[in-house]
């Protein structure tokens, strides 16, 4: 069940206490200006005629009653409050504006009902999202820490959306900072007096380290000297 669906039973229930009347379905929208609120209903439209009443008559009585507190304890059991305001516009709709904690109250329990809530049917659409790209000649630090973490939030949230979501990672291997860094890496050899069967001797950790260092001599030389 949705929040809104929760907010119609709120506006059925005010009907059947002030009028005694069964209204069988309540449209709520959601105002194109936030400045009138989050849903609005025409509700006082639909019973004015049968209720003898002006819609905006009607509207104002159904507000008292909507922000009684009686009628949320009735229909939810709980005490976090709904409204930050109900108000009669004319010339007879009635404008919500709900409380942060209400919703995130409403949510718990769909989410606890329906993991799926939210979700959209699958849709005709591709999205590729390219995230995290490490450099291969630079040790990951916590930018790409971060970078994995929202791309990877975006790719969910798309994916729970219902596109067809595709994950991307550029490796980098391929560039300017490769060339610096090869040129880099020889250098390094020729002035440590070190050979390509020395470097495979060494550990993981200390040929990343070596790695790493050829690639900030050759960015560094690549800079400063004009020969290089």
């Amino acid at each position: 069940m949705k929040p809104s669906d929760f907010l119609k039973g709120i506006v059925k229930k005010a009907v059947k206490d002030v009028y005694a009347l069964d209204v069988e379905d309540v449209f709520l929208e959601r105002p194109d200006n936030k400045e009138l609120g989050d849903y609005a209903t025409n509700v006082a439209f639909k019973i004015s005629q049968s209720v003898g009443q002006s819609p905006m008559d009607a509207a104002n009585s159904l507000c008292y009653r909507i922000l009684d507190n009686d009628i949320h304890e009735e229909i939810f059991g709980s005490e976090v409050k709904i409204f930050d305001s109900v108000k009669a516009v004319a010339p007879g709709f009635i404008n919500f504006v709900i409380t942060k904690e209400w919703l995130i109250y409403v949510l718990n329990k769909v989410i606890q009902d329906d993991v799926s809530y939210g979700s959209g049917e699958r849709i005709d659409k591709k999205v590729m999202i390219e995230y995290t790209d490490p450099n291969p000649f630079k040790v990951f630090h916590v930018g790409h820490l971060m970078t994995n973490t929202v791309g990877e939030s975006l790719a969910r949230l798309f994916e729970f959306s219902g596109y067809q979501t595709k994950r991307a990672n550029y490796q980098g291997d391929v560039g300017m900072h490769v060339a610096k860094s090869i040129w880099g890496m020889e250098k390094k050899m020729v002035d440590e007096g070190k050979s390509l069967e020395d470097l495979k001797r060494l550990t993981l950790r200390e040929r990343v380290a070596f790695l790493g260092q050829s690639y900030s001599l050759g960015a560094t030389l690549f800079e400063e000297s004009e020969e290089v």
